[in-house]
């Protein structure tokens, strides 16, 4: 595994906001970032979509959010741990045509307060989901993010690294302030400058949450020959006029981004709004928005024109039957979730080419929206928004 530097779309002044494009080679052919990563969300929704339509990606990435309840089966019944081999032997199944396949498998904030309240049960839980993780095979290891206190995570690492080949992805939350952040990040600059470890994850946040925290971690990562994984990404940003999170993020920090895969829902069975249910991704302004929102049925064209599929376009263009029918809507929504896919991937694919060039500039000036919202973001670079 190689993981290259090719283009840092910066200046000599010191900013906050940057782009860049990483070359990772995994075996003989090149991916280039930044780029999409197909999830198991993205998956388990084309498996609902009637349709023959293809997802595919150079990276994919498994993302498991773990309650409070199913840490505690996790630590205390034979079942739990069970049941999740055979989640991940399956979600490397499905993802088996794609070249590397991320596992993020953290537990949630509330997890790590409410039952992972000591060094040691931390220690444990990193040891069985280590394990699990053996069990199923998996090619690359996730090491989630714990809470660990900077001291303590140095030790978490060096007990990891010590005589292990095993290619591993650590993940910090971007929410941890600027000096302890610091000092974490410190205890793996010295597996990144000997390419021991080629990915690492951050786990999102909105940017105006944790502003000083990029802005630290683009200040330590922006010229390392190491993979930024952006994970647990929310779809879209309402404070930020519904825009894709990931798009917005690819000019922050990012060059792979992995989408939030929640649980699967139950259909409302109740009356409900599809105007404002029925979201669509518009690749022409990066918002992800209500079709109530839209102009009339200008989804409906665009979506007809991103997938060409007679049974897709089927159920688009009786959308109104999703009404009153919960499992219509269901259908709708697994709809958008694989045409958002798609088209966002091919949106990575153009705006990859103008960071390659050092042309940001440019590709902003063709997104309004999302110039303006980099705009009233606090550090914003002013070599690309003048």
């Amino acid at each position: 595994m190689k993981v290259r530097l090719k283009h840092v779309d910066s200046d000599d002044s010191k900013l906050f906001y940057n782009a860049r494009s990483l070359e990772i080679t995994p075996g003989s052919k090149a991916i280039k970032t930044p780029i999409r990563a197909l999830s198991n969300g993205d998956l388990r929704a084309k498996a609902q979509v009637p349709s023959d339509i293809t997802l595919s990606s150079p990276i994919a990435g498994f993302h498991r959010q773990l309650s409070s309840p199913e840490v505690t089966k996790f630590l205390t019944e034979n079942a739990f741990p069970s049941s999740f081999i055979d989640e991940l032997e399956n979600a490397s199944q499905k993802m088996q045509h794609s070249d590397i396949i991320l596992p993020c498998l953290q537990p949630a904030h509330t997890a790590i307060n409410d039952v992972l309240t000591s060094y040691d049960k931390k220690i444990e839980f990193l040891r069985k989901i280590y394990r699990i993780q053996q069990e199923a095979k998996m090619k690359i290891f996730c090491i989630p993010w714990l809470d660990f206190t900077p001291d303590q995570y140095k030790k978490v690492v060096d007990n990891l690294s010590k005589d292990n080949e095993d290619e591993m992805v650590f993940y910090i939350n971007s929410a941890v302030d600027p000096d302890p952040l610091r000092r974490t990040i410190n205890c793996l600059t010295p597996l990144i400058e000997t390419e021991k470890i080629h990915f690492l994850g951050i786990l999102y946040n909105p940017v105006r949450d944790a502003l000083n925290s990029y802005d630290a971690l683009w200040e330590i990562l922006s010229e390392q020959k190491v993979a930024i994984l952006l994970a647990d990404i929310e779809r879209a940003n309402m404070q930020l006029k519904n825009l894709s999170a990931s798009h917005v993020n690819e000019f922050i920090l990012g060059d792979i981004f992995l989408p939030k895969v929640y649980a699967r829902a139950k259909p409302n069975r109740g009356k409900v709004d599809l105007f404002t249910k029925f979201k669509v991704f518009n690749k022409n302004n990066l918002t992800v928005d209500c079709i109530g929102n839209y102009n009339g049925e200008s989804w409906k064209d665009m979506m007809s024109e991103d997938i060409v599929d007679p049974a897709i376009q089927y159920k688009i263009d009786h959308y109104l039957e999703a009404k009153d029918d919960p499992d219509r809507l269901s259908i709708l929504k697994y709809i958008s979730k694989v045409h958002e896919f798609t088209v966002s991937s091919k949106e990575f694919n153009k705006s990859r080419d103008f960071i390659t060039r050092e042309e940001s500039d440019v590709y902003l000036e063709e997104k309004p929206v999302l110039k303006s919202v980099l705009r009233s973001e606090k550090g914003i670079q002013k070599k690309l928004i003048k």
